[in-house]
């Protein structure tokens, strides 16, 4: 199917607009292209504009996604774009089959069995559409078929034979359009013992596992990202329940949602954070993909997962860019950062029809202050690796455990580390004072190197040189 390349298209940025142009030219050539863009970077934004090429045709064509939330966010867009299309799915006050663009509930068409016309098919979040009903609902048509997603990384060969990728997540962030994670793994999980079902591990065991990890949530959000708008990924409802009143004791506000708090709920929630009504919005499975929050400044991984998809899908909800915001923390208590590596890595897409193992290189998690890092120094802290800067085990998926530790216990050990640093580089005793407060404010500098222990003559010399 050919589609003119001569109408205007308003206010696309350059790499939409590259974009734009390779879709159309491989669908001229009958190939069947897969747009890889990164979470935040405007997929919706191409894909309206190819339905207003359709539509100004007077041509047919289906905008396919799963689930109800997915299905709205479309049809929302498509009305803000000024694009004519009805909604094929249950219950929903879009029904209308007069229209020649249809959003199409995947759930509705599989199990009332239908066909409707189409002379182009878009899949959103095309990396979901690996089921039996999505295959045979798409091997019912011979039209061309675009396929969308920010994760194409399991396998998509029965979708697409051509990659269109314009521009890299790094890219998106140097010019603007994302912003960068920081990454933290303050806690970790043994993941001994934990089954896998179905790819990913079981929800049950998992549960058992990460429970006795929701105090360590609060203290090192506390800790590391104080007051900044939260979405917590989480286990299962119990899971997340918890994780929210235990939030809401510690003074911190914090609401749930899982796939039963209804539409309008959810928005209260969204809007919620966004005004600070709350600082935690937890969850089970209903903000992995398709919602827009970018006011969400840290993502608090409390769900490990062996799917790479997921994991870029979750971390995707902190990457877009709002006012104030120049980067995201990540608090990854489920090790997924160091089973995965980082969203900013660039992968290949799978164009083939089995699973790939994904090469993931070491990071280096810093023993001062949690950060997730690839070299030798740390970024956060400047600590470098002789100053014992460990390294986790990640062969078969497993973990070393890191232990909960108390307060008193957290302390030792932080103080541990500065007195390796001063003994490596030949400092006096009072440079650890310094050194505490700069990495951990005054109050708990004082706690660990008292002043009162640094001898009256140091004390001068620092007083001098304005160290103190």
């Amino acid at each position: 199917m050919v589609m003119d390349n001569d109408i205007y298209v308003n206010m696309l940025r350059g790499y939409q607009k590259q974009a734009l142009d390779e879709i159309i030219s491989s669908l001229s050539n009958g190939e069947a292209p897969l747009l890889h863009l990164d979470t935040g970077s405007g997929k919706t934004v191409i894909f309206c504009e190819i339905l207003k090429r359709i539509q100004s045709k007077n041509k047919h064509a289906l905008m396919v996604v799963r689930g109800r939330q997915l299905v709205q966010q479309a049809y929302d867009r498509l009305q803000r774009e000024k694009v004519s299309a009805g909604v094929l799915m249950a219950n929903h006050y879009a029904y209308r089959l007069s229209e020649k663009i249809q959003v199409v509930s995947i759930d509705t068409v599989i199990s009332r069995k239908l066909k409707p016309q189409s002379d182009l098919i878009i899949l959103d979040e095309a990396h979901l559409a690996n089921s039996k009903g999505y295959k045979d609902f798409l091997s019912q048509y011979n039209v061309p078929v675009l396929s969308v997603t920010a994760t194409p990384y399991n396998p998509c060969g029965h979708l697409a034979n051509k990659i269109i990728r314009p521009i890299t997540f790094n890219e998106l962030v140097e010019q603007g359009y994302l912003v960068p994670p920081r990454y933290f793994a303050p806690s970790l999980p043994s993941m001994k013992g934990v089954k896998t079902v179905n790819g990913d591990y079981a929800s049950a065991d998992l549960y058992k596992t990460m429970n006795p990890l929701i105090g360590d949530l609060v203290s090192h959000y506390k800790t590391i990202a104080p007051n900044r708008q939260t979405i917590c990924f989480a286990v299962n409802l119990n899971h997340s329940k918890h994780i929210t009143e235990i939030f809401k004791s510690n003074g911190i506000p914090a609401v749930h949602c899982d796939a039963d708090t209804s539409l309008s709920d959810r928005k209260k929630a969204i809007d919620g954070l966004k005004s600070g009504e709350f600082k935690i919005l937890c969850n089970v499975g209903v903000f992995n993909l398709g919602v827009d929050i970018p006011w969400a400044d840290c993502i608090i991984m409390a769900r490990p997962t062996k799917s790479l998809n997921l994991y870029i899908q979750q971390l995707g909800r902190g990457t877009r860019p709002h006012e104030g915001k120049t980067d995201f923390i990540v608090l990854d208590h489920a090790g997924n950062c160091l089973r995965h590596g980082f969203i900013e890595e660039e992968r290949e897409a799978n164009l083939t029809h089995e699973e790939k193992e994904s090469k993931v290189k070491s990071p280096t998690t810093c023993l001062t202050c949690f950060a997730v890092f690839y070299g030798s120094k740390c970024p956060n802290c400047g600590m470098s690796n002789p100053v014992k800067l460990r390294k986790l085990n990640i062969e078969d998926g497993e973990l070393v455990e890191i232990k909960i530790l108390t307060p008193e216990q957290e302390l030792m050990r932080k103080r541990k580390a500065i007195d390796i640093v001063r003994k490596q580089k030949k400092y006096k005793l009072g440079w650890r004072w310094y050194e505490a407060k700069r990495l951990y404010g005054e109050e708990i500098a004082e706690q660990m190197f008292p002043k009162r222990q640094i001898p009256d003559f140091i004390l001068t010399k620092l007083n001098k040189r304005n160290i103190m």
